[in-house]
């Protein structure tokens, strides 16, 4: 998506839009009117005339008095109903985007930095319709309106004061524009690092503790946030600067409206009530006029954000990730079993961004059921191959299940297909229920209790309470052996035909990694399963061998 379709989507449907902006000028419409009947019955009262005459004019102070509060509350209530209406869908339309293009597809932003742009920059996007769009055009209509009824008042006055107004908002306007849009460039990334390294802090604040480096941290943090505060700084210094613009035109206009109808007064033309209405409802257009800079400063920093989320997911997919766009979904589903012979034909693999390859020119294939052993050392390209077979990254070559290409498939009906237990599995900070369910809704804890039991976990799951016991931040409170095992047990839910399991011991002891292997060749009886790994299988183990060396297969 480009900036300017996420400043779109963040703009409500046109009738709610319409009704936020009628609202709006009836609130601002009540707001010059309480004025201008409140300051002619004030002048008038002090006349004494017949209390019939101020009866009218007392109805009017209390109606738009009521009427200013009730059409700004509504006017906020619809306004903001109609805009976070549309942000979840924004945020979720983000996400997919971003999940596409997951894990490799994604570079050069931090964690912290990334939650910032899809909590903080999303919810900047807000201000756009709000402060930008709804604001200018409800104050823009009634100050047009206020400052035509002045013309047809006090031809010479009215025309004065919208001079010296719109120099005024001309003049507040430059000052706020000279420097919004860089400010606006600044804040989104100090209030990225400020949140990236507060995140990262509070993640490892166990080892700089360990370590003596908790002062440090906190000194980072306090660094950011000086960076962060000072360019909040500029921003309110500026809008300051701007506000007190306008309060200098305010009195100017009203100094030259006393002026202007100073004769009139005096001949009779005019009476007196009218000329305090005229001359102070430039306090009113004050007020009104006072939105425009806002709104300035609001659409520089809607625009940044929507730039920062932009980056985050660019409108062009790199060739090396498959762009799911352009793949054809089956809209039937594929039968499973049938579809799990693979077949690579000179295939070759590149990361993002990288100039040589990691894989180059492999050739193989694996039947239904059979039990496959790939090893190599580390960086050898066996998590590359792993990668390209669920497609997270796209196959150069010729590569099949089941006799149809994977750029055909999709990424969903590979994946129903080819399931990847990862060497460093995440383990979300839930229960262990919570951890499994998400592979499959719906499973009940008795299905549970028998794929744990598969995996070598029953005993040891029912020792910690059961399902509903915690496994901590990025599974803090198991060990490296049972995270596996639990990943296990989540690829084993979804009960699809290939199973490749990558490192499945790296974090687990020598003694325990032998017992895993068996477990995991053991699956090899009802689906195919395929093991990387740079350790040493078990003699006992009977599989189909091959090496991965420098990225290619020997």
């Amino acid at each position: 998506m480009t900036p300017r379709d996420i400043l779109a989507s963040s703009v409500p449907e046109r009738h709610r839009m319409t009704a936020t902006v009628a609202l709006g000028v009836a609130s601002n419409g009540s707001a010059v009117a309480l004025l201008a009947t409140s300051m002619w019955l004030i002048v008038s009262a002090a006349a004494h005339p017949p209390i019939l005459w101020l009866s009218f004019a007392i109805v009017g102070v209390r109606a738009f008095a009521l009427g200013r509060a009730f059409f700004r509350y509504i006017e906020r209530l619809v306004g903001h109903d109609a805009v976070f209406r549309r942000l979840p869908a924004l945020r979720v339309r983000l996400f997919e985007r971003l999940a596409e293009r997951a894990p490799f597809g994604i570079s050069g932003v931090q964690r912290g930095d990334a939650l910032s742009r899809f909590v903080r920059d999303i919810d900047d996007l807000q201000f756009y319709p709000l402060r930008v769009l709804a604001s200018c055009w409800s104050s823009g209509i009634v100050t047009l309106v206020t400052v035509l009824a002045l013309i047809m008042f006090a031809p010479i006055a009215g025309l004065g004061m919208a001079v010296i107004l719109t120099a005024g908002t001309s003049l507040a306007l430059f000052s706020v524009r000279s420097r919004s849009a860089r400010s606006a460039r600044d804040i989104a990334p100090a209030r990225g690092a400020l949140t990236d390294t507060v995140y990262d802090t509070v993640s490892n604040w166990d080892v700089l503790r360990a370590f003596g480096a908790d002062g440090t941290a906190r000194s980072q943090v306090a660094i950011a946030g000086e960076a962060l505060s000072r360019i909040e700084r500029g921003v309110a210094r500026r809008s300051g600067f701007a506000s007190a613009i306008l309060l200098v035109s305010v009195g100017l206009s009203s100094a030259w409206g006393m002026l202007a109808i100073a004769t009139e007064v005096a001949g009779g033309s005019l009476t007196v009530p009218m000329a305090a209405v005229i001359v102070l409802i430039p306090i009113a257009l004050g007020d009104l006029l006072g939105v425009f800079p806002i709104a300035l400063s609001a659409r520089a920093n809607a625009q940044a954000a929507a730039n920062r989320i932009a980056s985050v997911v660019p409108e062009d997919c790199p060739s090396e990730i498959p762009d799911e766009r352009l793949s054809r979904e089956s809209e039937s589903g594929l039968p499973i079993g049938v579809h799990s012979r693979i077949v690579l034909d000179r295939v070759s693999v590149r990361y993002p961004g990288a100039i040589e390859l990691a894989l180059s020119d492999i050739s193989f294939s694996i039947e239904p059921g059979e039990l496959v052993w790939i090893s190599g050392e580390s960086g050898s390209g066996k998590s590359s191959l792993a990668h390209a077979l669920v497609r997270f990254l796209t196959v150069q070559g010729r590569a099949t299940l089941g006799g149809i290409e994977l750029g055909e498939l999709g990424a969903a009906n590979v994946r129903s297909l080819v399931v990847l237990c990862e060497q460093q599995p995440w383990l979300f900070h839930t229960t262990i229920r919570g951890n499994l369910s998400f592979a499959r809704p719906g499973v009940s804890d008795d299905d549970f209790v028998r794929v744990l039991e598969r995996v070598g976990l029953a005993d040891w799951v029912s020792a910690r309470g059961g399902l509903d016991a915690e496994v901590g931040e990025r599974g803090e409170l198991v060990s490296g052996g049972q995270a596996q095992r639990i990943a296990l047990a989540r690829s084993l839910l979804i009960d699809a035909p290939i199973l490749i399991c990558d490192e499945p011991t790296a974090n687990v002891h020598p003694e325990l990694a032998d017992q895993i292997f068996r477990d995991i060749a053991a699956l090899s009886l009802e689906r195919t399963v395929i093991i990387m790994s740079h350790e040493t299988l078990p003699s006992d183990i009977n599989a189909r061998r091959l090496r991965i060396e420098g990225g290619r297969l020997r």
